[in-house]
């Protein structure tokens, strides 16, 4: 399968005049990447697309309820996602919120890295 290539941003990567492309594990990554970044019902194609970020950033945020929400995220992905590591830290006053994972199916692909929400 093959999907358009996005940058950093999120914004379709378009390099000498040409839209990029990718598959297998980098677009498996970029859509696990895409689902994160996105906020519950912010998409209108989708509503159900996302996590929600008031419970990564909002006042009562804790780890559990963080690793919660990355879990809900990677399963709309692929629903036998597991959490192989995790790490988390907050600044709440800021509203800002870093994750660390790694995450696999039961097929052995793999995901992982850093995302900030904020």
């Amino acid at each position: 399968m093959k999907g358009f290539a996005l940058d950093k941003n999120g914004d379709l990567l378009i390099e000498n005049n040409q839209i990029g492309m990718v598959n297998g594990d980098s677009l498996l990554q970029q859509h696990v990447l895409t689902v994160l970044r996105t906020n519950l019902g912010e998409w209108f194609f989708d509503w159900d697309l996302g996590v929600d970020f008031d419970n990564l950033t909002g006042k009562d945020t804790n780890a559990e309820l963080v690793r919660y929400e990355l879990e809900r995220g990677l399963k709309q992905v692929d629903d036998t996602f597991v959490i192989t590591e995790f790490s988390y830290e907050a600044d709440l006053a800021k509203r800002k919120a870093e994750v660390h994972f790694k995450a696999q199916t039961e097929n052995g692909d793999e995901v992982g890295g850093g995302i900030t929400w904020d």
